[in-house]
């Protein structure tokens, strides 16, 4: 049987068509297969012209509403049959709709429905207008959750103390590193320092010595150093390109 709907302009089976109905709550269609009896075959074809192409029998599928379908009532023999009808009518309970103001009921809801389930009494709807009336619910629960939620910054501040807690650890293996290096050339005798620089440049000499007598002391107050020393210092200070020229010229750094 074909899904999709043979009436010209209907979108019934459709992909479009099912994500709407979707949306709308209505899970799924009725289609109802064209007739094998030619006669009344025939009579669907007068009722659902189409240029082109033809309505094949048992192929072919027509959605047709709810409120579309008449349905004639038989002729009554008896006064039992009389009976019959208005018991059925009578155990028949009227579907209340979805009880949402919104949309009061779905558009497939068959206006009654039978008891036949523990649901269903508990619950007294169609099937059609209870999936809709969840379909509502669950929107609305979903929207006042996100109302609801709250902005926290516990995400923000875990994050922020892991990356202090990461750069603690690393500035406390640097200083470890530092300190080992300063030990290292405190520790390191004026005769292989002055062997180690007797090739370089005087300026660069007194810097290396510099360095190495700074790392014997344990307060930097009582340093002393040379006027050449200073005066390198100031002119570094000074931030032009002479300096940088000086530098070059004399080898310092």
């Amino acid at each position: 049987m074909s899904r999709n709907c043979f009436v010209p302009g209907c979108r019934e089976g459709y992909k479009s068509k099912i994500k709407i109905n979707k949306w709308q709550g209505i899970i799924k269609t009725t289609m109802f297969k064209a007739p094998k009896d030619l006669l009344l075959l025939e009579k669907w074809v007068k009722a659902i012209p189409r240029a082109d192409r033809e309505l094949r029998p048992g192929i072919d599928s027509v959605f047709i509403r709810n409120k579309l379908i008449n349905i004639t009532c038989t002729s009554v023999t008896c006064i039992e049959d009389i009976t019959k009808v208005l018991k059925i009518v009578d155990d028949f309970v009227m579907c209340p709709g979805t009880g949402i103001d919104n949309c009061p009921k779905s558009d497939q809801c068959c206006e009654h429905i039978n008891l036949i389930s523990l649901n269903q009494v508990r619950n007294p709807r169609c099937t059609e207008c209870a999936k809709k009336r969840k379909y509502f619910m669950d929107t609305q629960r979903v929207s006042l959750e996100q109302i609801n939620e709250k902005p926290t910054t516990k995400p923000v501040l875990k994050n922020v103390l892991r990356i202090n807690k990461r750069l603690n650890i690393k500035v406390t293996n640097l200083q470890a590193k530092v300190g080992l290096l300063k030990q290292q050339c405190a520790e390191a005798s004026a005769k292989s320092i002055e062997e180690a620089i007797i090739e370089m440049p005087e300026n660069q000499q007194e810097a290396v010595r510099t360095c190495f007598a700074a790392a014997k002391k344990h307060n930097v107050k009582g340093n002393r150093y040379t006027i050449n020393w200073i005066y390198e210092c100031l002119l570094i200070r000074i931030k032009s390109k002479k300096v940088y020229e000086h530098l070059r010229s004399k080898k310092t750094y």
